[in-house]
């Protein structure tokens, strides 16, 4: 209770001190600062049994801190050089409001609490999508407001429904904490379980854009900077997974498996498939990561959903796809600065104009659609093994999906970085404060790709017995 006391006093000391600077560095030096003092509480938690968190919690929580330490180093040369007209004070409480909220949902107990503090934080993110201030940022905040209050409807419509279904089989006064649920929850009326889970699901799905709830993401990423880009693509929709894994461990305990596995494998097959095709004659290098984050949502679905080692595969993709959307994102954002234009039609020869951003641009292309010896392409092909044993038509779609994302993506990405750059002059030159965040996040995944560390395959390995559907 003293440690969390403690954070609290730092947030909000933070937050006072961010509104009373007066310059973007100072603002963006503060924010690196709270993103150091959650990382040290990561590592705290980690490897100790403070606050008894499973080892989802744990991961997801590792997962978000090291993307978040990354962004706010990168933010400080963007804040100081690349934004310098443009007050970051609203962004700024935005991200510490974002994290300190992220943090709470991620040790959440109960389902409640967890839905609160969730919403909390991604309706935290709604001024990162308006920061440029174009009529093209009206109206991707408005549409993410939209569907974001849709889920958070009908999410709570679920709870209550959970509750209902507690009720109406005799069971009185039962709370939404996950072990009460867990321990009771095969005496909930099935029917009314079964409508709670689908109201749920697509209350959370929202946010992790699975098809056809991913209408937000195109607008939202193709306006945004990319270094809130990579923030929501990795970090909002790895909390959001969490939110769903408790869902789908609320109904494996119910013994409603059955039910969760066709959903998620129905969304993710889809998801992958117009991903896949929305990628072809798409020349906007921004959008076309949003349509590669709507594919990788499909990925960890249909993981979770075939089981097996898919659920293995699930668990480690999160963590991958977090680090390289927080890497591409940003080395994007560098890219178009650089050219002044987000469309191929102004921007080839990256890897020329701009070797280091350039190469790490390609080199995550090829983590992103599984090359090997990256992580991605571990996760993928474990993924992979378990959709096989599944079902080999459903193997043949997701290898079909793949191979057309990777042609869709690969005609847009390699044009963009390969060739002979055209004379395009701006103030752009990559400096170490903007390209080393996203190399240190593509080198972590290559590292977890050739030898996964011991801490990180326990928890996933922990996570993944989390969902194992008991007799």
């Amino acid at each position: 209770m003293i440690v969390l006391v403690g954070l609290m006093l730092i947030v909000f000391t933070a937050l006072g001190a961010i509104i009373i600077a007066k310059k973007n560095k100072m603002r963006a030096y503060i924010l690196l600062g709270i993103a150091i003092i959650h990382f040290i509480f990561t590592l705290y938690i980690l490897k100790t049994s403070y606050l008894n968190l499973d080892a989802l919690s744990k991961l997801i929580l590792t997962t978000l801190s090291i993307l978040f330490l990354g962004i706010s180093f990168h933010g400080i040369t963007y804040f100081t050089i690349c934004q310098n007209h443009n007050s970051n004070k609203i962004v700024t409480i935005s991200l510490v409001i974002f994290i300190t909220f992220a943090t709470l949902m991620i040790m959440a107990q109960d389902l409640i609490n967890m839905w609160i503090f969730l919403e909390t934080a991604s309706l935290a993110c709604t001024p990162l999508i308006y920061f440029n201030k174009t009529k093209a940022s009206i109206e991707a905040t408005w549409k993410y407001l939209f569907l974001c209050s849709i889920g958070i409807v009908l999410a709570l419509i679920g709870m209550l429904f959970i509750s209902y279904a507690a009720s109406v089989s005799g069971i009185n006064h039962i709370s939404l904490d996950f072990n009460t649920i867990l321990s009771n929850d095969k005496n909930f009326n099935p029917i009314w379980l079964r409508i709670s889970f689908v109201f749920m699901f697509i209350g959370f799905a929202t946010k992790t854009g699975l098809f056809p709830l991913h209408s937000w993401k195109a607008d939202a990423y193709g306006v945004e900077p990319g270094i809130f880009g990579g923030l929501m693509a990795g970090g909002v929709t790895s909390l959001s997974w969490l939110a769903l894994i408790r869902l789908i461990q609320i109904m494996n305990a119910a013994g409603e498996s059955t039910l969760v596995h066709h959903v998620l494998i129905f969304f993710g097959i889809i998801s992958i498939l117009y991903a896949s095709i929305a990628t072809f004659n798409q020349f906007d290098i921004k959008r076309i990561l949003a349509y590669s984050s709507i594919e990788h949502m499909g990925i960890i679905a249909l993981g979770f959903g075939v089981g097996g080692v898919g659920v293995f595969g699930a668990f480690f993709h999160i963590f991958n796809n977090a680090l390289l959307k927080g890497a591409i994102f940003m080395v994007v954002g560098n890219i178009r600065r650089a050219y002044g234009q987000k469309t191929t039609e102004f921007i080839n020869g990256a890897m020329s104009k701009i070797p280091l951003s350039g190469t790490i641009f390609f080199i995550s292309f090829l983590a992103i659609v599984g090359t090997p010896p990256f992580g991605s392409f571990v996760s993928m092909f474990s993924i992979l093994q378990g959709v096989i044993a599944y079902s080999i038509t459903i193997a043949f779609l997701f290898i079909l999906g793949l191979i057309l994302i990777f042609i869709g993506m690969g005609k847009t990405i390699l044009g963009a970085s390969r060739g002979k750059p055209q004379q395009i002059e701006t103030d752009y030159k990559d400096t170490l404060g903007l390209y080393l965040s996203p190399l240190i996040f593509s080198c972590i995944i290559l590292g977890v790709g050739i030898i996964m560390p011991d801490i990180l395959q326990s928890l996933i390995m922990d996570s993944a017995h989390l969902l194992e559907v008991k007799p």
